[in-house]
């Protein structure tokens, strides 16, 4: 506001200066381009730098850098090193990852999916992290507003403050759940590949090709030099014809009524033609600008740049307005000039300007296609949903790579080398080397049997002497991961609250799990502060959040004391008298594990009950 200040009142002292509009014609005045307070938004990732004007009674018209034709097109912007550029950089990078951590962990998802439904596991993780990301994203506008009271600019809080807050949540959504259908990928090395070529092809080559892309097109407009001689030749032209008809008008001579006839027909004429070139120019320029904001709007990184340099008054939409501003303003002084010395007598100069009609005051505003760019980016991230979800499926059932050959059913009463029975006698505890044969009974349960399964884990399973494969419909089922799957920043208590909501746990039952002995003192910490018994403590309780048919655990107690395998046979005894069965797999070595040929990735425990009773006597 004090340079605005200064620079008005340098201007009224230049036309102290002036003896006669002769003078005042040939020098003129200048007009500064003033941004609005949301200017410190893009200080340098903004397309316009500062610009000033110069209008006189001349056929040029001056601004500088200068910021016309195809020169606009060809401007640097310094991305990254201002408020939107960090927020840019950091907010893509950090949603990316968000999103791509939010469905890594396969078995964490299945357990949760087992709790509810696979559907309602997806969107209530998608909804809550939306959440957290919308809280995220309104924290940015109130440090832009407490930037802009340290710069001592007045804070507007109006329409404009929405839509910033609209087209950073639609880039950090965006990147939110393209990471999600990052995180499908089996390996982590190559799911961090894509993500980190994803985000540099969308912040740095996408733009960066737009840019190269509009300023080849720029290349189309007519270039000022040739406009500047154009206007030049109409000027020359009709000074030579009025040289040639009247002679020359001499500084103190009267004007006659033939000067003021031609200097009519220069105004109704020749500045018309001027004008139009001018407006031709300006035309071309609107042509490419509006080209660049619809390809702008087909990308979500483009779309928040082009947005951004508009709601801080330095884009391309103030640029025009200004230059048109700059043109009535300098066809209104030419007349003005004309008019004082061939129509008026001569007497002491006057200011043209008004006030300050002399500053543009460009204004805060959104790209004219700017509904269109919103909707667009809705429908991509709608479709990136959908391929998430359709991901994500796959991702929870994935059908096991390793096949496994056919083994002889049980009979009863004939003994066998046994494929695995569970029956509510007793539960039944197997040992695994990989993940294969959990999946197949997860997917079997689930009610996703493919042909493949059903060949490759047949005579595999029984249950009650029914091979698991022949399952007529899906079993109402829970299956509980190994504690560590369960991401590190969830507090316990909030991770109980969850799966109450997701199970539709009444309050009572919810309060008594809340309440459970082992579990009250550590429900103000987060997983990652625990030790891993206190999450297989944690995961023993949890056997009592759904009351269901078949109970598929895997490794809670791997490596656990003898006090806890005891609580833990126990826990199983008394799932098998509700009347569930109990499926217990696990990963700790045993001496039937050294025989790779034999065992095929699972055997059952030769001694597993006959350990836990030596345990219990202890």
């Amino acid at each position: 506001m004090k340079l605005k200040d200064t620079f008005l009142e340098n201007e009224r002292a230049r036309l102290q200066e002036f003896v006669n509009y002769r003078q005042l014609g040939t020098y003129g005045f200048r007009l500064v381009f003033f941004p609005s307070p949301f200017s410190i938004l893009a200080i340098k990732s903004g397309i316009l730098p500062g610009i000033t004007s110069y209008v006189d009674a001349g056929e040029r018209l001056k601004i500088y850098n200068p910021l016309k034709g195809r020169n606009l097109f060809q401007l640097r912007k310094h991305l990254f090193t201002d408020f939107s550029g960090f927020i840019f950089f950091f907010g893509s990078l950090l949603a990316l990852f968000y999103g791509y951590e939010s469905y890594y962990k396969e078995n964490y998802l299945k357990f949760l999916a087992s709790v509810s439904t696979g559907k309602v596991t997806f969107f209530s993780i998608l909804v809550s992290r939306i959440l957290v990301l919308l809280v995220l994203v309104l924290i940015f506008p109130v440090c832009s507003l407490l930037l802009i009271a340290i710069n001592g600019l007045p804070l507007l809080v109006d329409i404009h403050s929405l839509y910033f807050i609209l087209v950073l949540f639609l880039l950090c959504l965006f990147f939110f759940i393209l990471g999600s259908v990052f995180s499908y990928v089996k390996s982590k090395i190559v799911g961090i590949s894509l993500i980190a070529v994803s985000w540099f092809l969308l912040v740095f080559a996408v733009p960066a090709a737009i840019d190269s892309y509009i300023s080849g097109k720029s290349e189309l407009i007519k270039p000022v030099y040739v406009q500047e001689m154009e206007k030049l030749e109409i000027v020359m032209d009709f000074e030579k014809l009025t040289i040639d008809k009247l002679g020359t008008l001499e500084t103190g001579k009267e004007v006659t009524e033939a000067d003021r006839a031609y200097m009519a027909n220069y105004i109704e004429n020749q500045l018309k033609k001027i004008r139009e070139l001018e407006q031709e120019l300006l035309t071309q320029m609107q042509s490419v600008i509006s080209h660049y904001q619809w390809l702008s709007s087909i990308f979500p990184t483009t779309f928040f740049q082009s947005s951004i340099n508009e709601l801080s008054s330095k884009g391309y939409d103030n640029l025009i307005d200004h230059y048109k501003y700059v043109l009535d303003l300098k066809h209104r002084f030419v007349t003005y000039i004309f008019e004082r010395v061939y129509f008026s007598n001569f007497s002491r100069v006057e200011p043209f300007v008004k006030n300050e009609e002399n500053v543009f005051y460009a204004k805060s505003r959104v790209p004219g296609n700017f509904l269109w760019g919103v909707l667009v980016n809705l429908f991509i991230i709608l479709l990136l949903t959908w391929v998430s979800y359709t991901r994500y499926k796959k991702h929870l059932y994935r059908e096991p790579e390793k096949q496994l050959p056919p083994r002889e059913p049980p009979v009863k009463g004939k003994e066998y080398l046994p494929a695995m029975e569970v029956n509510k006698d007793w539960y039944t505890p197997v040992h695994v080397r990989n993940e294969g044969f959990k999946n197949r009974v997860y997917n079997i349960l689930s009610g996703r049997k493919t042909p493949t399964t059903i060949k490759n884990f047949q005579d595999r399973l029984y249950i009650d002497y029914i091979d698991i494969v022949e399952l007529e419909k899906p079993m109402d089922f829970l299956y509980l991961c190994s504690p560590d799957q369960v991401p590190g920043d969830i507090k316990v208590k909030n991770f109980i609250l969850y799966l109450s909501r997701l199970s539709g746990l009444s309050a009572k039952d919810r309060d008594s799990l809340l309440s459970h002995a082992r579990l009250a003192p550590l429900l103000g910490k987060r997983f990652y502060q625990l030790e891993y018994y206190e999450k297989s403590e944690i995961f023993l309780v949890l056997t009592d959040l759904k009351n269901c048919e078949f109970y598929l655990i895997d490794n809670i107690g791997l490596n656990m004391s003898s006090g806890y395998m005891v609580r833990f046979s126990d826990k199983m005894d008394e799932l098998n008298k509700r009347g569930a069965y109990v499926l217990y797999l696990t990963t700790q070595p045993t001496p039937e594990s050294y025989s790779d040929e034999s065992h095929e990735g699972y055997w059952p425990p030769i001694r597993w009950h006959e350990v836990i009773d030596l345990y219990r006597k202890k």
